[in-house]
């Protein structure tokens, strides 16, 4: 128990030292992943139309970031994130049938190369 309090209070140093110096956010993302046994995390805003989105990986590949953000923004997952309650963990693999997830462009262009499964997401 206490060396996940540790685990925990070292997340909440990382992501309190990324808000107040921004250049730290994907060290703080690839914590959080090594905390859940992630491949790796990331913090996403798909912004409503007119409106710039933006993601800060950790340990996720970049050029895929790029490609996400050109045209994966509206996807399954945020589709199925964007009616979850405020603060909590949602598991997309409990909103979003996988079978139909797996015949997506998103799930081919981002999913597969980087081997992601499933996410957990909060809003």
């Amino acid at each position: 128990m206490a060396s996940r309090l540790n685990g925990k209070r070292a997340i909440m140093d990382c992501i309190y030292s990324a808000a107040a110096r921004p250049e730290q956010w994907p060290e703080a993302r690839t914590s959080d992943a090594d905390h859940i046994g992630a491949i790796g995390g990331m913090l996403a805003f798909n912004a409503p139309e007119g409106q710039r989105s933006f993601l800060i990986n950790g340990r996720l590949d970049e050029d895929l970031g790029t490609l996400y953000l050109q045209r994966h923004v509206q996807n399954p997952w945020a589709t199925a994130v964007a009616g979850s309650p405020f603060g909590q963990p949602v598991v997309m693999s409990s909103r979003v049938d996988s079978r139909s997830l797996r015949r997506t462009p998103f799930h081919a262009d981002i999913l597969i190369p980087q081997r992601i499964e499933d996410c957990v997401s909060w809003c």
